[in-house]
C-alpha cells in the first residue's frame, strides 16, 4: 500500500511543504533564552499555574486581577489580595490550604473552592509564591524562640489596642464585615512573625484599602516613627510591634 497521487500542482505542492514544515517547533537558541535561577524559575512556574486557574480572576497576584472586586461592595467579603503572600504564609500551611481550602475569615459563608491540586502543582504554588518574596519555604515558627517577657507584653499591648474588637469570633454578627479580621488563632500555623511586624509597619502598603489602622505612623516631618503607648518598652515603636508580633504567634485566648 502507498500514499495516493493527488494530482497536486507545483505551487499547491510548495504549500503543502510550508503548512507541515510550519509544524516543527522553532528552536530558540541558547545564547538569545533568559537564563534564569532557581527563584526566578519557581516564579515562572508558579505564574503558569496562577493564568492556568485564573486566580486573579478572584484574587489580587502581583498587582493585578481581583476582577470580582467590582461586583462585591463589601470590602471584607472579597477574595484576599494576596501581595505579599509568599512572606505572609507559612509554606506547610500553604501547601495544606491549597489541597484542602478552609476557612480563615470566620464571618464568610463561602469559602475558596478546591481544585484538587496534585502535590507538585500546590508545591510549584508554594514556592512560586516564596520565591517572589525571597522567603525560605523551610522556615518554621517552631525555629523563633519566645522572650516570656516579650510575649507578656504583646498581651497586653493587644489588650490597651483593643485588637480583639476585630480580631475575635465573638464579633461575627455585630459588626459590618469590612471591619472584621481573621481571628488570632490560626496565626501561630499560618504567619510569619516576621511578616506580622511588617503588617503593623503599614498595612495599606500592603492591603490597599484595608481597615486595619496603622497604630505606629511614621512622623512626616521627622521621619520617626510615632507610638501611641509610649509608657511601654521604653516608647519604642520597633520593640512594641515585635512584642505585639510574638504574642500574636503564641495566641492563646
Amino acid at each position: 500500500m502507498r500514499m495516493p497521487k493527488f494530482w497536486v500542482s507545483e505551487q499547491e505542492a510548495d504549500a503543502i511543504v510550508t503548512a507541515i514544515m510550519s509544524f516543527t517547533k522553532e528552536q530558540v537558541p541558547l545564547a538569545a533564552q533568559a537564563q534564569l535561577d532557581a527563584d526566578e524559575r519557581h516564579v515562572q512556574a508558579g505564574a503558569r499555574l496562577v493564568r492556568e486557574y485564573n486566580c486573579r480572576g478572584c484574587h489580587i497576584v502581583d498587582g493585578f486581577g481581583g476582577g470580582i472586586y467590582q461586583t462585591i461592595a463589601d470590602t471584607g467579603l472579597r477574595p484576599p489580595n494576596l501581595n505579599t503572600q509568599g512572606a505572609r504564609a507559612q509554606a506547610d500551611w500553604l501547601f495544606s490550604f491549597l489541597k484542602a481550602p478552609s476557612t480563615v475569615r470566620f464571618w464568610l459563608n463561602v469559602r475558596m473552592p478546591t481544585f484538587h491540586f496534585a502535590d507538585e502543582d500546590a508545591n510549584k504554588l508554594v514556592q512560586g509564591f516564596m520565591a517572589m518574596e525571597g522567603t525560605d519555604p523551610f522556615e518554621t515558627a517552631a525555629e523563633h524562640q519566645a522572650d516570656p517577657a516579650l510575649v507578656r507584653t504583646g498581651d497586653q499591648l493587644l489588650v490597651r489596642l483593643q485588637c480583639e474588637r476585630c480580631h475575635i469570633a465573638a464579633a461575627a454578627g455585630t459588626m459590618e464585615a469590612s471591619q472584621l479580621a481573621p481571628s488570632f488563632r490560626l496565626s501561630g500555623e499560618r504567619l510569619r512573625e516576621e511578616w506580622i511586624v511588617d503588617w503593623l509597619k503599614d498595612p495599606q502598603s500592603i492591603t490597599p484599602g484595608t481597615q486595619m489602622p496603622q497604630f505606629w505612623p511614621v512622623d512626616q516631618e521627622s521621619g520617626a516613627r510615632i507610638t501611641p503607648l509610649p509608657d511601654v518598652l521604653g516608647g519604642d515603636p520597633e520593640a512594641q510591634m515585635r512584642a505585639v508580633a510574638s504574642y500574636i504567634m503564641r495566641y492563646t485566648r
